[in-house]
């Protein structure tokens, strides 16, 4: 009787014995019997995967892999396997030493790729209103940290606006005219040019009320953080 046909009933028995996942070099022993197992983590398709067994101290050898596939090749301690489906496998042995038996299970999953990461989306083009397109267009210069700290200052001057710091249009001016110095430190005068487009565009069309200033602040900063943004 050969060696399939004496173990396929005790091979049934000891299917569910243990289940030990794959990973570099396997060993067990029981009593007179040795099992040495080397098998990679997992397997990628196409691969041509070598489940090495010749270390072992054994006489007879059985292998068994769940689900069955016909590219699994047996060569005495040695098995070759390849796969062209993502499936995990489950691989069995039963080895033979004298009268000791010994049956062990093993993982060979399917190493499956990591999903790219999605590249990051452009982050839209802010949309300017009117207001904010006319202050693009001033001549001024292309300095990003002055450009937030002259919005910053417009911001608080407006806020102080608002809850009635200042009781007149000419208090309103001073006020901005000093935060906008302090900001703009050293830079005041590459700033001069924008600071006169915004005196014109107040002249031209100037604000009715103490209040409403502090909208027109507010827009200044709003357009400055967009257009250096």
């Amino acid at each position: 009787m050969n060696i399939i046909k004496r173990y396929g009933l005790l091979l049934a028995l000891f299917i569910a014995i243990l289940t030990v996942p794959a990973a570099g070099m396997f060993v067990y022993n029981q009593q007179e019997v040795k099992i040495v197992l080397d098998m990679p983590d997992g397997y990628e398709l196409g691969q041509l995967v070598i489940l090495d067994a010749s270390a072992s101290v054994v006489d007879d050898m059985i292998w068994k892999i769940f689900p069955p596939t016909p590219n699994f090749r047996v060569e005495g301690k040695v098995a070759y396997f390849s796969s062209s489906e993502p499936i995990d496998y489950k691989l069995i042995l039963v080895a033979r030493n004298n009268k000791d038996l010994v049956c062990r299970t093993f993982d060979l999953p399917f190493a499956s790729e990591p999903e790219p990461e999605p590249e990051p989306e452009p982050e839209p083009e802010p949309v300017l209103t009117d207001f904010e397109k006319m202050v693009e267009g001033w001549d001024r210069p292309q300095d990003k940290v002055t450009a937030l700290r002259l919005a910053q200052s417009f911001e608080i001057v407006g806020q102080m606006i608002e809850i009635d710091v200042y009781s007149t249009t000419d208090g309103i001016i001073l006020a901005t005219a000093r935060a906008n110095q302090t900001a703009l430190g050293d830079n005041l005068e590459a700033w001069k040019p924008f600071l006169i487009e915004f005196q014109n565009y107040l002249e031209s069309d100037p604000p009715l009320t103490l209040k409403s200033h502090a909208k027109i602040w507010q827009n200044m900063t709003n357009a400055l953080e967009k257009i250096y943004a």
